[in-house]
């Protein structure tokens, strides 16, 4: 599969590890997470994946259509929501949220 991502499209990367004991249901919430993102209008590509070495590592791939349809997601009720219950229960550390741009 070839995929032609523009500049204009912005890219989201987001890693994070959360405490041992919260790995499933950490697997939860990112599926809920991905099912409901990508319906959005603006979502081009959305996924979520888990470290084939360490279970407890997470990283979130993300392409949206421009820096406000990400906007519109990530102040989203169910983005706000998955953001404080992981960053308050079962982050083992704060995640990292980059922004990306394609080279072509």
């Amino acid at each position: 599969m070839t995929m032609h991502i523009p500049r204009t499209n912005v890219v989201i990367t987001m890693r994070f590890r959360v405490k041992p004991a919260f790995v499933s249901r950490a697997r939860v919430l990112a599926h809920d997470m991905v099912t409901a993102s990508r319906t959005e209008d603006g979502c081009i590509l959305y996924i979520m994946t888990e470290s084939r070495e360490d279970e407890s590592l997470f990283l979130l791939f993300t392409v949206w259509r421009d820096e406000e349809a990400y906007e519109k997601h990530s102040s989203s009720p169910y983005v706000r929501a998955f953001d404080n219950e992981i960053s308050h229960e079962i982050l083992e550390k704060r995640h990292t949220v980059e922004k990306w741009h394609s080279l072509g």
